[in-house]
């Protein structure tokens, strides 16, 4: 059974658009408003595409850039404290933190796109002309 689990948990990881349509799904049968079932999906599945990124770093380009992912959602979340600021007098975190998550959900949502391109389009290279 834990084998299963694994297997599942390393499917959704792998393959993070498909946690999205599942989580998607299941958060509409519990859910009646289609934009808060939106929302929580997007806010759910984040951290699938955190994960699946580092580790399509890690199949390309053989080295670990999880500092790197951190930091860029620091430095997210920096901006949107900024902007949060120069808006309104006393900043809302909740609000910061909520556009930061969003933001980084569409910004690993692209950068898994383009990895998963890099990936395909780097090993018909490698399988074509070996060196």
């Amino acid at each position: 059974m834990g084998g299963f689990i694994n297997w599942i948990i390393s499917i959704l990881i792998t393959l993070p658009i498909i946690s999205l349509f599942l989580l998607y799904i299941i958060i509409r049968i519990f859910i009646d408003n289609q934009r808060k079932s939106i929302l929580l999906t997007i806010d759910l599945s984040t951290v699938f595409f955190i994960v699946s990124v580092h580790f399509h770093f890690i199949a390309i380009f053989e080295k670990s850039f999880l500092l790197f992912i951190i930091l860029g959602i620091g430095c997210l979340i920096l901006f949107f404290y900024y902007v949060e600021k120069t808006k309104f007098k006393n900043p809302s975190i909740k609000r910061v933190a909520r556009n930061t998550w969003r933001s980084a959900f569409l910004l690993f949502v692209a950068g898994y796109i383009i990895l998963t391109v890099l990936g395909f389009t780097s090993g018909v290279i490698k399988n074509i002309f070996p060196l």
